[in-house]
């Protein structure tokens, strides 16, 4: 038996995409077809198999489900975030200072208390969301595994000079790419967008160096032009940990850079030529990257609006003492959010108590209560959401538990895309 799953094991490599993913944490991986879970094990069916296979849930990371096509689903018009760090998307049905309730087409109807909700996110901004997934991520020069390592959702550098490459069919103009980097030891790193493969230079090229410097530079033809930054360009202080977002619009030449939530630069390019490429890479191109970790990388449509808010961000503004409402015109509002119904929010502020249309709202952030991440269960939503619950039974077709903020959930099964568990465990490797 265990001669037959290493065999297993080696020919999955060839069929992930059509197949389901079960990865160990001692970080072996199966394919197959998930066939439900029940008393604390995976069922499991393996096409080398001939029968049914089971795994304790003790001993397993993370399922990857294959992509399936999901018609009719609705326009959702907000992003809830709540105080655990879920994100779930929806149409808003009603707000009051005791409670929100949210449509989804995955779960049914939620009614949350709002002292549990952290903030809303309006607009197209809910539902933008292109890929965040680490499957199409890939590398040139050899075997992936011997230059990147993936584990949990994170990679880790174990040669220099490999890029990390993804192609997006139809990428948009105008794209927000977002990520996560800790370096081992200096900081070094050239993000490339907009680039044709993994093996050309062209596009425009973000350089991250180790004296804390932030550039960008149009490759065309053969030739380089280095843009000018329009802010002031500070030194960058890099952390252990460093969540960026680099906003690209290849059709007005306009470039942002931001850290933590915070704008570092802004870049604009004269040039005529329109960049063509399809492509996004990350390119260690030193020795001293090895060991560097990338994580929770997100690409979304960006339409000059600000992206969703990282929980830093929303963190930030949660330690107020009053909720805040931005608007799509930059004006911030303080006070407190007494509700929103029939397509208007009430806000009462110090000075008088204002009426505005939800179409003009970017975000509310909420004074909400203190919590920790709850649930032994991650559920990356199809789209842009994920919400953690205690996993009790799951087939085919649902996946039912307890959320201690939502209560009893059952999510339709082709609206996961990976289920993470064990949340708690301090062996990923980050």
């Amino acid at each position: 038996m265990r001669k037959w799953c290493v065999v297993g094991l080696l020919m999955c490599r060839v069929v992930w995409a059509q197949q389901d993913r079960l990865l160990f944490l001692n970080g072996d991986q199966l394919s197959g077809e998930w066939e439900g879970l029940r008393d604390s094990a995976v069922m499991w069916k393996h096409p080398g198999a001939s029968r049914g296979l089971s795994f304790a849930l003790a001993g397993i990371a993370e399922v990857q489900f294959r992509e399936r096509a999901i018609t009719g689903v609705p326009p959702q018009n907000v992003s809830v975030q709540l105080t655990n760090g879920d994100r779930l998307q929806g149409n808003l049905r009603a707000l009051d200072s005791e409670n929100l309730e949210l449509e989804t087409w995955y779960a049914g109807t939620f009614r949350i208390r709002r002292n549990n909700v952290c903030a809303l996110s309006f607009g197209r901004a809910a539902g933008m969301l292109l890929c965040d997934d680490p499957d199409g991520w890939k590398t040139v020069g050899g075997e992936e595994g011997e230059m990147w390592e993936l584990r949990d959702g994170c990679f880790t550098l174990l040669r220099s000079a490999h890029p990390l490459f993804r192609s997006v069919p139809e990428l948009p103009d105008s794209v927000c790419l977002e990520f996560t980097v800790s370096w081992p030891r200096s900081p070094y790193l050239r993000l490339g967008v907009f680039v044709s493969d993994a093996q050309r230079m062209d596009g425009y090229w973000l350089y991250l160096g180790s004296s804390g410097s932030a550039n960008l530079t149009r490759v065309v033809g053969g030739g380089s032009q280095s843009l000018q930054g329009e802010m002031r360009n500070e030194r960058i202080t890099f952390a252990r940990e460093n969540r960026f977002a680099f906003y690209a619009d290849r059709e007005k030449r306009l470039f942002i850079l931001s850290l933590n939530g915070r704008p570092l630069q802004r870049w604009s390019d004269p040039g005529a030529a329109k960049a063509g490429g399809n492509g996004i890479s990350f390119h260690p191109a030193s020795g001293l990257c090895v060991g560097m970790k990338l994580w929770d990388i997100r690409l979304s449509r960006w339409d000059g609006e600000p992206a969703l808010p990282s929980m830093e961000t929303v963190a930030q503004e949660n330690e107020k003492s009053t909720d805040l409402v931005v608007l799509r015109n930059g004006d911030r509002l303080s006070g407190r959010v007494l509700g929103a119904s029939n397509g208007v929010a009430k806000v009462q502020l110090a000075y008088a108590t204002l009426e505005v249309p939800v179409e003009r709202v970017v975000r509310m952030t909420f004074v909400a209560e203190k919590a920790r991440p709850l649930g032994e269960t991650r559920a990356h939503l199809v789209g842009n959401g994920f919400l953690t619950f205690h996993l009790r039974e799951g087939d085919e077709k649902q996946l039912r538990g307890t959320s201690e903020i939502l209560g009893e959930v059952a999510v339709k099964r082709d609206a996961v895309r990976r289920l993470e568990f064990r949340l708690g465990r301090t062996d990923s490797g980050k």
